[in-house]
Formats: structure tokens, sequence, C-alpha cells
């Protein structure tokens, strides 16, 4: 990752800070509060699968009929079936990440892992 990259990753991702003292768990739960960081950052995941599997990959917002932190936002892979399992973790790490600099972090290092950049 270039620093150009870098700073503006940094600049976006301090536009939509996660919530304070909770972990998400891909995004299962979200709620209406934290919903900007939680797109935010499903975007990052959306576009790293996309590079990995050289494919589209679709968002969607849902929306429950059940209380309001069961809502949140769904990855649909390139077969239209939900985002396949062994992804999860990466989900976990970028819903997870602290601060702005945790997230570049992150995102830094998902994207070696995966091989989607040659850094």
């Amino acid at each position: 990752m270039n620093e150009e990259q870098r700073s503006l990753l940094l600049k976006t991702s301090s536009r939509f800070p996660p919530p304070q003292a909770l972990l998400w768990h891909c995004w299962v739960q979200s709620g209406r509060v934290d919903l900007e960081s939680t797109v935010y950052r499903v975007g990052i995941l959306a576009a790293l699968r996309s590079l990995k599997t050289k494919s589209v990959i679709g968002l969607m917002i849902t929306a429950s009929h059940n209380k309001v932190s069961d809502n949140g936002v769904k990855i649909a892979d390139p077969s239209g079936g939900m985002l396949t399992q062994n992804w999860e973790p990466f989900a976990d790490a970028l819903a997870n990440a602290s601060d702005p600099e945790d997230l570049v972090r992150v995102a830094f290092h998902l994207s070696l892992y995966l091989g989607v950049f040659d850094w």
C-alpha cells in the first residue's frame, strides 16, 4: 500500500468510526446507530472479495421485522449465495478494528494474505 492509498483509507475510515465497546460478528447485528461504519467496512471486505474472485460481489442492507439490532448488511457471492464461511474471520477482523489505524493495518494484512495486491 503506497502512502497515498494509506492516507486516503485513514482519512475516509476516520469518518466512520465503529461504535465503542461492541464486538460484531460478520455484521449479523448492526443496528441503526453504526450502519454507516458497518457499510464502510463491509465495502472494504466486498472489494477484497471481488479482487480475489475477479467477480462482482453484491451488498444488501437488510431491515429485519424483528428488533432494530437484527438489521445488518449481507454480502452475496458471485453465485448469488451468502459470503462463503471461510471469509467470516476476515469480516470479523474488519468489523472489530478499533480505530482508523487498526482498520488500515487489518485491510493491508488481509490484502497481503489474500494475495490481491502486489505491495
